[in-house]
């Protein structure tokens, strides 16, 4: 098979090794299905997400009490006003890509922005960053 721009994914999924890249504290457990990650900037803003550990039925065995099917739930990660460092009333945020983290700090803490494109380039995780920005019709971070 031949490589081209057309088979290059432009899109980075995130993973606990892309957080770790990215300076995002370990992984510490809330309540034995979900945790938390941490980005401390260096203005001291605390950038918290929810870790969600995979889980083979999201109700936890409790489906039948709720009339619900058990469902599978992939280890993924989200960013929720609650659990933000200190709460806030901002929206949900699905964090599956680099540039969901970006548009989640973009809205969220725009203060830090700069210093989170830093990160990405220092880890060649730039591009992933354009690539979305070139979607939204902005040429470059």
């Amino acid at each position: 098979m031949r490589w081209d721009k057309t088979t290059i994914m432009d899109k980075l999924n995130i993973t606990d090794t892309i957080l770790d890249k990215l300076g995002f504290s370990e992984y510490w457990d809330e309540n034995g299905t979900w945790g938390g990650r941490t980005l401390t900037f260096s203005n001291g803003t605390r950038f918290r997400i929810v870790e969600q550990i995979e889980m083979e039925d999201e109700h936890e065995g409790y489906g039948a009490m709720s009339n619900s099917e058990p469902r599978y739930i992939a280890n993924h990660f989200y960013f929720v006003g609650w659990f933000a460092i200190p709460k806030t009333e901002a929206k949900h945020y699905e964090l599956y890509f680099l540039h969901e983290l970006y548009k989640c700090i973009e809205s969220e803490y725009p203060d830090c922005l700069a210093e989170f494109i830093a990160k990405c380039k220092e880890q060649n995780m730039k591009p992933y960053i354009d690539e979305y920005l070139k979607e939204r019709g902005i040429n470059e971070a």
